[in-house]
């Protein structure tokens, strides 16, 4: 915080002092345009004026920025702390916020995991690309790595993961679901077939079906009948019987007035008798023939005999008697009419389906695979995070061991021609030396600029293979294809297989309304002459409707980003592997002067290894010793690294003075004076330095060869 704080106080200075220089000049200008006294009436002196305040505008800033780019390029400057302090800032923060992304949205790490984790690499890399050299050297060689050999093998992987579990996983998952589709219609077309064979013989069986019912229906017809004259007989017994008893209950009350009044014909009768001896006693004897009424009475009292039912009217009541009868016909009425009476009924029904059924097993499957679906997720999530940290901290030990063998090891990819070689060879040469440009042919092909469009020969060997990325890339685009296709098809399907089922069409059904026996014997034949079922019309194939599953857009984009940026990488590889040497260099550059003063020697001994077989035939041919080179030596002489091969050949044994092979050589070492001495010499050579070693300082003349003064000198 200390150090924030005393940034953004030099900042303020900064811009205070930069406010007040703006300031200055701008008086200076004014004073400067009052001594001029320039004409304001001039209209195009103002037009002037304003050209020139935005030239000298555009002036000021380029000219402050370029103050700040100096003192921007500067290390160790107070402004070059602050904008790497701001750029490892960002940088750190988007490094961290991607692998935030990542880890979170596609991966399976928690918040607080992925928090804790993200944290601490953005201070890093912060901290790192604020105060370190180092730090600034691994983030841009960090990029670079991607297009090296295993970035490459870490996006293919990537790819094929993405593939399986993409799409892949996708065509699997349509195929088995067109499979259960088919298996669901086959079965669908047998259920069919058994219908199609039920409606055949349908109408054989509805036929003798509705015989069946009919005689059932007739049985219990007469059955009914049966009963209802058994119950008719039973009613008229016992209305006889309500009848007798109603005439006895009837005498029972006649014999009642009689006895309270009498008889009709008795009264009447006696009246006359009264009447009879009244006359007899009031008229004479003679007259007494006259009183006689004995048949008058009997005819007239028999005429009045009826007159006995005057009891009966006034004491009998009929309204019990007759409700009891009404009541009993209108129920045997009513039997009689819910025995013939029938209803015939005609619906006409619309059907229309539109909705999905789920497939049962679909469900149960999806029920009993959950947790083993989930434990399989949770596996591949750490499979891909160790994946992923893997890669990591493998591109960051590669980074490390390429520096570190970069700073330890001259001849470690040394194999391009830098500013320093260029700057050393041009010292060379204004001192008179030796000098390596222009290089010959084989060389060329060897080595070359970094900026250089023309490839070396290991270049060519890592670009000459792209069937990998190649065949990645038509496999990945056949995958994907092959998924929008078969879900294009199988969505066609279900498409298809919807608008067919969408309406079953029209369909009629037959009711019978009542409840007699004809109304039952109706309603039995019809239902056995309804043999068209409404299955038989619309065989449900809804569970048979396949749902496929629609192909990932995205990850199919990702696919093909990672393909494309394969191919870019494989043609960009060997120009993108140069940018190493390049940071290198630049951030240690006295290294890079040591490896071009390696290199530079490095062609010149190559070169005298070639010149030495060249120097030792023309020797031969003045001599008459002609030396027989082999086509193995001229293969070591062009091409050095063959020696690693098939080895040195006669280059083992070489003076180290002239580079003469041809024998006889001496050894320092077969001399004896020395077991460690790499010395050796021709015979030339050997009494040119009077046959003592200049490497071990070693007398190698045993056999008194060499004159006393060649050693003294």
């Amino acid at each position: 915080m200390c150090i924030l704080f005393q940034v953004s106080q030099y900042l303020l200075a900064r811009i205070k002092l930069y406010r007040y220089l703006r300031l200055k000049k701008m008086v200076q200008n004014a004073k400067n345009a009052m001594s001029e006294g320039a004409n304001m009436d001039d209209p195009s002196s103002a037009v002037t004026k304003a050209i020139n305040r935005i030239i000298e505008i555009f002036k000021l800033l380029f000219d402050r920025l370029f103050e700040l780019y100096k003192y921007l390029s500067i290390p160790g400057s107070i402004e070059h702390y602050v904008i790497m302090a701001i750029v490892g800032l960002c940088i750190g923060t988007v490094i961290s916020v991607d692998h935030y992304y990542f880890e979170v949205y596609m991966g399976s790490t928690s918040v607080f995991q992925s928090f804790v984790i993200t944290l601490p690499i953005m201070v890093l890399i912060t901290i790192c690309i604020s105060f370190t050299e180092c730090g600034r050297c691994f983030l841009l060689i960090t990029p670079i790595l991607m297009f090296s050999g295993r970035g490459q093998v870490y996006f293919n992987a990537l790819v094929a993961l993405l593939i399986v579990t993409g799409p892949m996983a996708n065509v699997k998952h349509n195929l088995s679901v067109m499979q259960e589709s088919s298996v669901c219609q086959q079965r669908g077309v047998a259920e069919a077939a058994e219908s199609i064979a039920d409606i055949l013989f349908g109408p054989f069986a509805a036929f003798h079906k509705a015989a069946e019912e009919l005689a059932k229906g007739i049985k219990r017809i007469v059955d009914e009948l049966q009963e209802i004259l058994r119950k008719f007989k039973r009613k008229v017994v016992a209305l006889t019987d309500a009848i007798s008893e109603a005439g006895r209950w009837i005498n029972s009350k006649i014999n009642g007035c009689k006895n309270s009044v009498g008889s009709t014909y008795d009264f009447c009768v006696n009246a006359f008798i009264g009447m009879q001896e009244d006359c007899r006693v009031k008229l004479p004897t003679a007259l007494s023939s006259m009183c006689n009424t004995v048949d008058i009475s009997n005819k007239l009292c028999s005429a009045v005999q009826a007159g006995n039912l005057i009891c009966d009217l006034v004491y009998f009541d009929f309204s019990p008697l007759m409700n009891s009868v009404k009541q009993r016909i209108t129920r045997l009425w009513d039997r009689a009419f819910s025995l013939v009476y029938f209803k015939i009924n005609i619906h006409h029904h619309y059907n229309y389906e539109s909705n999905h059924d789920v497939i049962l097993g679909e469900i149960k499957q999806k029920v009993s695979s959950i947790f083993t679906f989930e434990n399989m997720k949770a596996v591949w999530d750490s499979f891909l995070y160790i994946y992923r940290l893997y890669f990591r901290f493998y591109f960051l030990y590669a980074i490390f061991l390429y520096r570190s063998r970069y700073l330890k090891k001259e001849n470690y990819d040394n194999y391009f021609i830098s500013t320093e070689l260029v700057k050393l060879d041009k010292k060379l040469l204004s001192q008179g030396k030796v000098t390596i440009f222009p290089l010959r042919s084989f060389e060329k092909r060897i080595y070359t600029k970094t900026c250089s469009p023309i490839l070396m020969n290991n270049e060519y060997l890592a670009f000459s293979f792209p069937s990998a990325v190649i065949n990645k890339t038509v496999g990945a685009f056949v995958i994907i294809g092959l998924d929008y296709f078969l879900y294009y098809i199988v969505f066609k399907s279900r498409m298809f297989m919807l608008a067919m089922m969408q309406s079953f069409g029209t369909r009629t059904e037959v009711s019978v309304v009542g409840s007699g026996f004809i109304a039952e014997l109706s309603r039995r034949v019809v239902r056995a002459l309804n043999f068209l079922d409404y299955n038989f019309y619309a065989t449900n194939f809804m569970p048979c409707v396949p749902n496929p599953k629609r192909p990932d857009f995205w990850r199919a984009l990702k696919i093909i980003g990672i393909l494309v940026f394969l191919l870019f990488s494989w043609i960009s590889r060997p120009f993108m592997m140069r940018l190493r040497h390049m940071i290198l260099d630049y951030y240690h550059p006295d290294v890079a002067k040591r490896r071009a003063i390696w290199l530079h020697n490095t062609i010149l001994l190559r070169r005298m290894s070639f010149l030495t077989i060249v120097t030792a035939k023309i020797k031969g041919k003045f001599t008459g010793n002609e030396l027989a080179v082999s086509f193995s030596d001229k293969l070591r002489a062009d091409y050095p690294w063959i020696r690693y091969i098939i080895g040195r050949g006669e280059l083992v044994h070489q003076c180290i003075v002239c580079n003469d092979i041809r024998p006889p050589l001496v050894h320092c070492t077969e001399v004896g004076t020395s077991s460690k001495c790499v010395g050796i010499y021709c015979k030339e050579c050997y009494f040119d330095i009077g046959g003592i070693c200049p490497l071990c300082s070693n007398d190698m003349d045993k056999k008194g060869l060499v004159s006393k003064t060649k050693k003294a000198e």
